[in-house]
């Protein structure tokens, strides 16, 4: 059974990974690290885009 996350759920993760894509930005880190946060972040905003117009 797959059980689907909840809105609020979904909006923590996105602050979760937005954080992180920041922290690796003022580090410095390589861009491949930056970008796969920046994929990672643009799924989860389209996961919440489609709750909110469903």
């Amino acid at each position: 059974m797959n059980i689907l996350p909840s809105k609020e759920e979904i909006e923590l993760k996105i602050e979760h990974v937005r954080y992180k894509m920041y922290q690796a930005y003022k580090k410095d880190q390589n861009y491949e690290d930056i970008l796969i946060l920046s994929e990672k972040l643009d799924d989860l905003l389209n996961q919440l885009d489609k709750m909110n117009h469903s």
